[in-house]
Formats: C-alpha cells, structure tokens, sequence
C-alpha cells in the first residue's frame, strides 16, 4: 500500500515541468495542491509548509504560496477527515497525527523535502489545527497560527525542548483574539520562540497582502543565503521612514513595532539597541506616556479575557474594557476597549449557561469556537462567539 501511494505521488509530482502539482489523496477523498518553489533544484533538501484551511473550504496551498511569494519552500494544501465540527477525541487526533505523518513521509521520499524543516500552517479553523499538532508532535519544524488559538491547555504537555520558531497572527477586532493571545502565552510556556501579530483594524480575515511581519519571519524560517542582507537594508530604511514621524505616538507605536520584527530580533541587536533609546526618550512626552499606560491596561483585561471560560470572567472582563473605553478617551486604546466591549456584550447574549461536567449538546464548529478539553468539558481555556458558559461558584 505504501509502494502504491509512492508511486501515485511520483507519477503527479513529476511528470510535467509546471510548479503546481496534483497529490491524490483518495483516504481524505481529495487531491491537494503542491507547489514547487521555481527554480526548483532537485539536489537540494527545501524546507516545507503543509497548510490547513477553514471550515468549509478547500486544499489550499496558493495562500502560502502567495505570503512566501513563491520562493523558497515546498508548499501542500491539505484537509481533515471531518470537514464540518471536529470532535478533539484521541481517536480523532490520533487519525489526523497519522494523515500527517503520511503527508510527511509523501514529501521527504518524492519531493525533495527535509524532513527537519516542516512546518504546519492554517487560518481559522486550520488555526486551531495547527496549534493542536503543534502541541502533538515534536518533530515539526514550527508553525503558523493564524486566526485562531489552543484547543486545550494540556498540563501533561511536554517541553519543546528548543525554541520552537510559531508565528501567531489574528486581526485585532478577531473575536480569536484572546485565545490567540492565550497561545502566545501557552507555547511561549513550553519552549517556543513565539512571534506575536496584530493585524490592525480587522476583523475574522486574512490580510490581503502579506503582513511584513511574517513575510520576514518565512525567510528567517527558509535560510536563505541573502536574508542577512536583506534583513540590514530592510533595517536601515525603515529607521528613516520611523525618524520622519513628526507625531511623537505614531512614532512610538512605529519604533515599538519596529523592535518585535523578527529581522530586528534575530539579526538587528544594534537597531534594536536603538529602538528601545528612541523609545525610552518619546515615553518622555506625556501623551506617549498615556498611550503605553492604556495599552498596558487593555492588555492586562484580555489576558484576563483569554484565562477560562467562566461566565464571570467574561462578565468582568466587559465591563473591564468599557470602563478603559472610558477612562482613556482620545486614544487608540479606548477605540480598541470599545470595539472589545461590543464584542464581548454580544457574546453574553447568546451565552447559556452549563452546569459542571454538562456537555453541549451538538458539536462546537472550530471555525468559531474551540471546544472543551476531552478529560474535563466543563473547563476550556476560552469562549468565542457560541461557546456554552460554566457558571462561577
């Protein structure tokens, strides 16, 4: 059977000379997109992404393929045995590890790929996905988590035991805000070498041009030879870009996002150094000040947001971030606390409250909302739009 797979991959990967290619996939009933980064060397190991798409879609390898512009990395769209709501049993996330797997001995024995170097990817419900496999399996390379978080805060969860490189990016007007915020805290937790995306101004959706941030984060994760190079140029004209800001709060937020790319991080330490002096000198000014204070405060309520799912918390933390909307009028942060009020008000609407150990009735779709941890469904880490509240004592 596993000669019959191979040779059914060889005959669809290397038959024609075009970067897209077609992997059938008859177990999953579908074919999954592959692309070929070009030039493609076939003595050369690449790394690659094995990306997960939403609730309701398809394969889709043409998004990565479009955030790594086509370079670098072998890229394969692939899908779940249950395409509707996913049921987080151990038989479930047992069968998808095993898809996985195979997809990954597929691409090491018939396309040139380094089996040190894959990564998994997805948006959404793929989100959700990645972060489950992600804290499953210890021999991937890293991960994307994009608009979504973790599905359970595992206590038996072992240790990466490297700085894992996740990329975690969600708009920030996501109702997946939270548990995003609450991955970051959890893979940071185990081992990961985490990088956290705002993605200003949206909403549940992709950017539609590659966020610099993970665009510089894919070439870090690709090694390629001039990413150094790249990396200082890219440095020294955005340092010139910020140093033309007259507003001292546009500029603080630019040099503030400036210092966590992972350029700056990973081979910036002397602008970095820089940033952070640009930085203590504009928190002189006392609107800058202001702004930073805020921002701790609204960050302060959505990790208190992101903590459980408790029908009290989400109550405090509403009421937390309308009186924020209140106290800090006139800057970003109170737009921001407004939008997280209206957020979390139309969450307690639909809320129904669950008594312990009660489970939901019917499946919770993962495009929206996580589910409870197998072992104990009456403690979630996080409560998206439709998630059923445990009431606090």
């Amino acid at each position: 059977m596993r000669l019959f797979f191979a040779l059914v991959f060889l005959s669809h990967v290397q038959n024609a000379n075009a970067a897209w290619k077609e992997l059938p996939w008859p177990v999953l009933n579908a074919t999954l997109p592959v692309w070929k980064p070009e030039p493609f060397d076939e003595a050369k190991k690449y790394p690659a992404i094995i990306y997960y798409h939403g609730a309701g879609g398809q394969p889709d390898a043409e998004t990565m393929r479009r955030m790594t512009d086509g370079k670098d990395f072998v890229i394969v769209g692939m899908t779940y045995k249950e395409q509707g709501a996913f049921n987080h049993g151990v038989q479930e996330i047992a069968d998808e590890l095993g898809f996985l797997n195979a997809l990954k001995v597929r691409l090491v024995e018939s396309l040139s790929v380094d089996p040190r170097r894959i990564y998994v990817a997805g948006f959404s419900k793929g989100g959700w996905h990645t972060s489950l496999l992600l804290d499953h399996d210890r021999t991937l390379a890293g991960g994307m988590i994009l608009g979504g978080g973790v599905f359970e805060t595992r206590k038996d969860s072992a240790n990466f035991g490297k700085a894992l490189p996740i990329y975690i990016g969600c708009g920030r007007y996501d109702g997946n805000y939270p548990p995003a915020l609450g991955a970051m805290v959890y893979f940071r937790n185990l081992g990961g070498e985490i990088t956290f995306d705002t993605w200003p101004d949206l909403e549940h959706q992709l950017p539609n041009s590659p966020p610099e941030s993970l665009r510089q984060w894919l070439r870090i994760q690709a090694d390629a030879p001039d990413s150094e190079k790249e990396a200082t140029e890219w440095i020294t004209k955005r340092l010139v870009e910020i140093e033309a800001i007259s507003d001292p709060v546009d500029q603080w937020f630019a040099y503030d996002e400036f210092s966590s790319l992972p350029f700056v991080k990973k081979l910036g330490a002397e602008a970095a150094a820089a940033a952070e002096s640009k930085i203590a000198a504009l928190l002189e000014n006392p609107n800058v000040a202001a702004e930073r204070k805020w921002r701790t405060e609204s960050r302060k309520i959505l990790a208190l947001e992101s903590r459980d799912r408790l029908l009290a918390t989400l109550q405090q933390a509403s009421q937390s971030h309308h009186e924020l909307s209140q106290k800090a009028v006139g800057t970003r942060a109170a737009a921001e606390a407004a939008h997280d009020f209206k957020r979390t008000q139309e969450l307690l609407k639909t809320a129904k409250i669950v008594t312990r150990g009660e489970l939901p009735p019917e499946p919770i779709k993962p495009e929206t909302t996580p589910t409870s941890p197998t072992e104990n469904p009456d403690r979630g880490p996080f409560f998206p739009p439709g998630t059923k509240m445990k009431p606090s004592k």
